[in-house]
């Protein structure tokens, strides 16, 4: 009960730590995201999700370690999210690059978007249903 008590405690400690510093470092953190390149509202969808990894994480948070967690959180979705962007573009220029069957299409006139193929693939799970 007591052992509980006390994680209870530190939890609530890390949430307000947490809380103080997003409203404190919100502008910065965004800033340093849009210097990497990416455009603002990327970068907002980036920040919100290094306090969002914050919070549901379990590590011991001090005011100290915090933004050795948050520029370490931030530089790994920096590359995860180009990362993924290169695989898009791969994926979409394969569908450019040739037909459904995989045989190259001359005139380019088949390209697709990785976002159109989506929204047809799920389109298409609903019609199922």
């Amino acid at each position: 009960m007591i052992k509980t008590i006390a994680i209870m405690e530190q939890t609530n400690l890390n949430y307000s730590i947490i809380a103080d510093y997003y409203s404190e470092h919100y502008n910065e953190l965004k800033l340093y995201v849009m210097s990497r390149s990416l455009p603002a509202d990327e970068a907002e969808d980036i920040v919100q999700n290094i306090f969002v990894r914050l919070l549901r994480g379990d590590k011991m948070i001090t005011p100290v370690t915090l933004p050795c967690f948050v520029y370490t959180i931030a530089k790994n979705l920096i590359i995860d999210y180009y990362r993924r962007k290169h695989k898009i573009e791969e994926y979409e220029h394969f569908l450019g690059a040739s037909d459904w069957m995989g045989r190259y299409d001359i005139d380019g006139e088949s390209v697709f978007s990785a976002r159109q193929i989506n929204g047809n693939d799920e389109a298409s799970k609903h019609s199922r249903d």
